[in-house]
């Protein structure tokens, strides 16, 4: 419930344009990330983008490996234009 709270609490803040709005939504593969940009993706219509990059560092990976694809997806949004809300898992 606190949770959800949080998520309604942050569309508020669009909606009363403290935070920008966004012209994207993206989240990881969990299905929390999706609960929490919910309610600013119905009140603007932007849909959520599920990117797997997003997700948590999986035990394959060494922490170099992981860093380097956490710094391709952040160079994906510094090559866009526009408001990208990001939403991960255990950030």
């Amino acid at each position: 419930p606190y949770g959800l709270r949080q998520a309604e609490e942050l569309a508020i803040l669009v909606t009363q344009e403290i935070l920008p709005k966004p012209t994207a939504l993206w989240v990881s593969p969990k299905i929390r990330t999706h609960q929490t940009l919910a309610p600013v993706s119905k009140i603007f219509k932007v849909p959520l983008a599920q990117k797997e990059e997003l997700e948590e560092k999986q035990a394959h990976e060494s922490t170099s490996e992981f860093r380097m694809r956490i710094q391709r997806i952040l160079a994906e949004v510094q090559e866009g234009t526009g408001c990208v809300f990001i939403c991960t898992h255990m950030d």
